[in-house]
């Protein structure tokens, strides 16, 4: 049941992609959850529906991007110099991986990594407009998207049934109809965030904020459920960015005590599991476990991947080994392995630049999207430690298609504010002259009647 529809949404995802942008998008969103679950199900040509649908998507956008006009056109996306020049890089590394290994190899990498520039456009060109409303839109299709994954996993924090054997130092994750932790993770603070921006932005009535926080408080659980060590501190950072920065201390205060009764009722389980969980972590700082168990034993990894980047050729160490790294489990590793120092060097630019933004954002104006957008930048630069987001097409196209959102906002706002103050200037110049003759404006005279007070 789960194959057909999956499939008939998906086609109907693309094609509405191709036509109707803003509804294929939040399709899109929708039906890559179920999508998801079919990660071991070969569909066309060996390849699971998720690695068809990746790849379909930036053939249909690039396809908007070369003929797009106006609003949707590529220089009204923010920074565009540094998205381009990652996306050459990718290109570049791809094509040098088709060289080395072979091609099916080179567009698997292309694809998995061309999608955070895909993910960064395409939202941001087609949900920006001055009232909201397809921010709207775009929001309750991620809380639609998240009633699949949350309801799943809610079923198993409830009954305990386990579909997908997963573990982490000796814990069971329910990591419900999904290949690991992190895909589960990421539906859930997916969830999350759309239920914190519509519940700051459009929910008004205290049904529709009861509902909000119901909702939420069930998709924290499934994240904590899924026992992911960055999943905890993702959330951490994401409570305390949210409440802080825009002064909130009664949000902060009532999702301390939401967490409080959660805690309280799973006390015996999740406190234990959530100490298991770090028991490695706690024992290096007590002197008792070596650094290279942490982090699950990544240290290992990192250390033979290390070894085996040293034994290239320096041309190699520079633009990339030609060799696959999806497996990295650090995602400036991988990109070190696909691209070489210059690839790193892009993907690190691309990162400052994205965080300068953010700042910048934040310290002209701090609203819910500019907030929303540093949450995701932190929770990203987490990721990065342990895993390989960068490979991840869905995952990119909500933490970079939320940023770029965001970033667009702020540059439509100050055109308006440039557009409105150029024309109050134009409107003055004319009251002041017309015809070859000095006309006094009702600013000058009032300046001039301002003067003759005492």
């Amino acid at each position: 049941m789960l194959l057909y529809v999956a499939v008939a949404l998906s086609t109907v995802a693309v094609l509405l992609l191709a036509t109707a942008p803003v509804f294929g998008v939040a399709l899109l969103f929708i039906v890559k959850p179920i999508a998801d679950t079919l990660f071991a199900q070969p569909i066309l040509f060996g390849f699971p529906l998720g690695y068809i649908v990746g790849g379909l998507v930036p053939v249909v956008i690039l396809g908007h991007l070369l003929f797009a006009r106006r609003e949707q056109a590529f220089h009204r996306m923010p920074l565009r110099f540094i998205w381009a020049l990652y996306a050459a890089d990718i290109v570049f590394f791809s094509l040098f991986i088709v060289y080395n290994q072979d091609i099916t190899s080179g567009v698997n990498v292309f694809f998995r990594h061309i999608n955070g520039f895909i993910g960064f456009y395409m939202v941001q060109a087609f949900f920006h407009d001055d009232r909201g409303k397809k921010l709207k839109v775009l929001l309750l299709a991620l809380i639609a998207a998240g009633l699949f994954p949350m309801g799943i996993g809610a079923y198993q924090l409830l009954t305990g049934k386990v579909w997908v054997a997963a573990q982490v130092e000796g814990i069971t994750r329910y990591v419900g109809l999904y290949h690991d932790g992190f895909t589960v993770r990421y539906y859930a603070f997916q969830t999350i965030l759309a239920l914190v921006l519509y519940g700051s932005l459009f929910a008004r009535s205290f049904f529709a904020k009861s509902v909000v926080l119901a909702y939420g408080v069930i998709s924290t659980a499934v994240m904590i459920g899924a026992y992911s060590k960055t999943g905890v501190a993702s959330m951490m950072i994401w409570v305390t960015s949210w409440t802080l920065l825009q002064k909130k201390i009664l949000t902060f205060l009532l999702l301390a005590a939401c967490a409080g009764v959660l805690g309280t009722y799973y006390a015996s389980n999740i406190a234990a599991n959530i100490v298991q969980l770090f028991h490695k972590e706690i024992g290096h700082f007590e002197g008792k476990v070596k650094l290279e168990r942490t982090f699950q034993g990544r240290w290992y990894v990192w250390q033979e991947m290390m070894s085996r980047w040293q034994r290239f050729h320096w041309l190699q160490k520079g633009f990339g080994t030609g060799m696959v790294a999806t497996g990295a489990h650090n995602d400036y590793l991988q990109i070190l392995f696909h691209g070489g120092i210059l690839g790193l060097f892009v993907y690190l630019a691309l990162l400052f630049s994205v965080g300068i933004q953010i700042a910048s954002n934040l310290r002209k104006k701090i609203d819910p999207m500019a907030v929303a957008a540093l949450m995701l930048f932190l929770m990203w630069l987490v990721d990065t430690i342990g895993l390989v987001p960068s490979a991840y097409p869905g995952y990119q196209w909500f933490v970079w298609g939320m940023i770029g959102l965001s970033f667009r906002f702020r540059q439509e706002e100050a055109l308006a504010a440039r557009q409105k103050e150029s024309a109050r200037k134009a409107a003055e110049s004319e009251g002041e002259v017309g015809g070859g003759f000095a006309v006094p404006s009702a600013l000058s005279a009032r300046r001039r009647f301002t003067n003759l007070l005492p």
